[in-house]
């Protein structure tokens, strides 16, 4: 019998898809154009210019590795066991390993030539000085195995998982725990630095520098060695779970663990309009977002109170606030494009329009529903963040002068409006890409690609001292995507049925 025969198989048809091909080409042209933009703009020493284009080129680089592996295998195997095919493989001799594998080199062979092809642009900055070769080859060696971390996390879930949105939402937390938590112990005192870092892929990032591998060269073989053999854990773990998972038992056990509603919330919310009641049944959402409300606020004030309110402080805390925004901007594109999916694609939106409502109630209530889930822990951030920035101005001498207080306080509620328009924004337009995607993360991919990574890259290059305005004018264009919306509606559900 040939040695992992659906792996054999899966590499010849996704070596000869055009697709393949393509993506490659648009890596390696997006990478050239990146680093030529970043090389023209900057104004320094040659050296000075290289190392910049370095360093953002693999920063890019290392944030697709993370996200791709997402992408491919968080739904691989579990939408196999919603289509009923995961079954018939079992019957063949075939092992738990075989299939994982197999899936796991058809999945990742366009992102592995796609990361191949950004290479060549990586390397351009080894001409113009300011970056060594070890510099290169470390950075190459920890996109692979960090891309590899993330297939096998995708993978580890995907396997003992059904549903597509459980599978998106525990890979991503799994890939963003092992990312952001061990760099941020640094910020913790009390509490050893090298505690999470042999897990972390973000570590080894982080010490790609010749200056920084030469002070902890152990912290970076630690933590790829540590992240590689994790990967392999994590595929053992798959291979050992597949073939005990793809029953339907697992339907069964979580329909019997729902919890209804109280009967009071419920009447009260269908009385007002029932597609109220039906997107908002997940409170999980908002304990969740809760959460990380106070998280945020907690572990500020920890660090505030450890280190001191200091400008430094302040700066990290813009750059956590601009991080926190983006995930939960996403967050909310994830939950609009997978309750719009799942409504049309179980027939809910078709038994909908059958009813008396019209299309815009329909609508109106879907979006009421995302603001009772989502608008609570919005408004809590809002107040946080700006009593924090209040009080380092209270605690220090900037409490005197007026004039950089008034533009802080511009700033905040420039910042503050760019996101909650933004949150308006992804909601519109997921709820448009929904109805034509085959599969949520497909609508879920593209509207946070359409609205906050393209409008983040172009605002940056073009017009960075004014990206709160541009951010604002960029959603004002993915508002006019609510009149196609409400107009079309019916149309696009009738043909889709059709």
């Amino acid at each position: 019998m040939t040695f992992l025969p659906i792996a054999e198989r899966e590499l010849r048809i996704r070596a000869r898809r055009p697709g393949t091909f393509t993506l490659r080409c648009i890596a390696a042209a997006l990478a050239l154009g990146l680093c030529g933009m970043v090389l023209t703009l900057n104004a320094f020493s040659p050296g000075q210019m290289g190392a910049s284009a370095f360093r953002f080129l693999v920063a890019l680089a290392f944030l697709y590795c993370l996200y791709e592996g997402l992408r491919n295998t968080a739904d691989c195997l579990s939408e196999e066991k919603r289509a009923g095919t995961l079954g018939f493989l079992f019957l063949t001799d075939l092992k738990g390993y075989d299939v994982v594998i197999g899936k796991l080199l058809a999945t990742s062979l366009s992102s592995f030539y796609a990361l191949l092809a950004v290479l060549p642009a990586i390397g351009i900055p080894l001409l113009t000085g300011g970056v060594t070769a070890g510099e290169f080859w470390r950075a190459l060696l920890v996109l692979i195995v960090t891309l590899f971390f993330s297939l096998s996390a995708g993978m580890l879930v995907s396997s003992g998982s059904r549903s597509e949105r459980r599978a998106w939402s525990a890979s991503l937390m799994i890939v963003l725990f092992a990312a952001i938590v061990p760099p941020a112990i640094l910020w913790l005192p009390l509490v050893p630095f090298h505690l999470l870092s042999w897990a972390s892929p973000s570590v080894a990032w982080w010490t790609i520098s010749q200056s920084r591998y030469n002070s902890q060269p152990g912290t970076f073989w630690g933590a790829i060695g540590g992240v590689f053999a994790l990967s392999w854990a994590f595929l053992s773990a798959a291979s050992i779970i597949l073939p005990r998972s793809w029953q339907q038992r697992e339907l069964t056990r979580a329909v019997r663990g729902l919890r209804p509603m109280q009967s009071a919330r419920r009447q009260r919310l269908l009385d007002q309009n029932p597609m109220l009641w039906l997107a908002s049944r997940d409170h999980k959402i908002k304990i969740y977002l809760w959460g990380v409300v106070a998280l945020f606020g907690a572990g500020f004030l920890a660090v505030w109170t450890a280190s001191g309110f200091s400008g430094a402080i302040l700066s990290a805390f813009a750059i956590c606030i601009f991080v926190v925004h983006f995930l939960i901007a996403a967050r909310v594109a994830f939950h609009v494009c997978h309750t719009f999916v799942d409504a049309r694609d179980t027939g809910l939106l078709q038994l909908l329009l059958s009813t008396p409502f019209s299309s815009n109630e329909i609508l109106d209530g879907f979006r009421a529903a995302f603001r009772r889930l989502f608008a609570g822990p919005v408004t809590l951030l809002l107040w946080v963040e700006g009593a924090i920035v209040g009080s380092y101005f209270l605690a220090t001498d900037q409490k005197d002068n007026l004039a950089l207080g008034v533009f802080m306080l511009v700033v905040i509620g420039v910042l503050a409006t760019a996101f909650v328009m933004d949150l308006h924004a992804v909601a519109t337009y997921g709820m448009w890409v929904s109805l034509k995607a085959k599969k949520p993360s497909q609508a879920f991919n593209r509207t946070v690609l359409m609205v906050q990574v393209l409008p983040l890259f172009i605002g940056m290059f073009c017009c960075s001292i004014a990206y709160p305005i541009t951010a604002i004018l960029k959603n004002l264009i993915f508002f006019s995507y609510r009149t196609p919306l409400y107009r079309d509606f019916r149309k696009l559900i009738a043909e889709r049925e059709g």
